[in-house]
């Protein structure tokens, strides 16, 4: 898959036509997979090449102020999620004031002129144009005037509630990570480097990775996880709190996410790993003393044990 930002290169990227999808395909959930298969089995049938056009931010974001909407998944995790399916090209847009001004004549102009458009996969709620005046059915009573057919997509249920981005954020934000990986189709997951902490954890018999997370990403509510932990491709199991360790007393009051890998032994600092939230098994507590907080971590590595059916050393 050829990844194009901006570039004006995409308006000569294939001689046969393009079958579009459109969206913001943050998470690229249950729902997103099938909308995406749908473009490939559309494109296989009429011989066109495949492309899917969305933002490298969150356009909610542009229109309502920073952070409106924390991210299921930052660009590059997108970017991987999308790039396992066989599609041809992947176009990334900035999406900014100037873009949230075009009217929806306009933004259907630019899509005629800028690339050859055969046909559109969309899904129930894509809206579009100054104001999101535009719809899925705005858009295809449009375009299909000019000869380009449109596939609406209806959505997918979990149970009576259709699997949305936002659906699954809440799902990720009250800590209910089984339900959310169901609808996502992997573990929600944080990928990214591992910083220095204050070694509390060596001083306890239990040394953790703190993880340099990205605070645009939607995070797990405050507690204990069972996890994996991926480390130069080899998967580890383990447990992650998210929380600002109430036990540990500090004048910084930010929140943390630390891991500990089950019998694991080598130094992480710098490392790029990948943890993947599992299931959540308690909430974040203050103890009344370390030796607590110790037995209280060491009957957390024993649940993870049980859980991955790991024999205890």
């Amino acid at each position: 898959m050829q990844i194009l930002r901006e570039e004006l290169t995409y308006l000569n990227i294939t001689k046969k036509g393009l079958a579009i999808a459109l969206g913001t395909f943050d998470g690229v959930h249950n729902g997103h997979t099938m909308l995406l298969n749908r473009l490939i089995e559309i494109a296989k049938e009429k011989d066109l090449n495949t492309l899917v056009y969305t933002f490298d931010n969150q356009p909610l974001n542009v229109l309502y102020g920073d952070d409106k909407v924390k991210f299921i998944m930052t660009l590059k995790e997108r970017e991987e999620a999308i790039s396992k399916l066989p599609l041809d090209y992947l176009y990334i847009k900035h999406f900014d004031k100037k873009y949230a001004d075009i009217t929806c004549e306009q933004f259907i102009k630019n899509l005629l002129n800028d690339f050859p458009l055969k046909h559109v996969v969309v899904g129930f709620n894509f809206t579009f144009g100054l104001g999101a005046k535009g719809n899925a059915k705005t858009l295809k009573d449009q375009l299909e005037k000019k000869g380009v057919e449109v596939t609406i997509l209806q959505p997918i249920l979990s149970g009576k509630i259709p699997i949305s981005s936002s659906y699954i954020r809440d799902l990720i934000a009250n800590g209910d990570m089984e339900s959310a990986n169901v609808l996502l189709g992997q573990p929600y997951s944080i990928e990214s480097n591992v910083i220095e902490g204050r070694r509390i954890g060596n001083t306890l018999g239990f040394p953790t990775a703190n993880i340099n997370y990205d605070t645009h990403k939607i995070l797990p509510r405050t507690g204990i996880y069972i996890t994996k932990t991926t480390v130069d491709e080899k998967i580890i199991p383990s447990i992650t709190n998210v929380g600002y360790n109430p036990t540990v007393k500090s004048s910084e009051h930010k929140l943390k996410i630390e891991t500990y890998l089950l019998d694991y032994t080598g130094t992480l600092y710098g490392e790029e790993i990948k943890v993947d939230f599992l299931t959540r098994i308690r909430d974040e507590k203050t103890f009344d003393s370390f030796d607590l907080l110790k037995a209280q971590i060491a009957k957390d590595v024993d649940a993870a044990r049980e859980y991955f059916h790991i024999i205890k050393p």
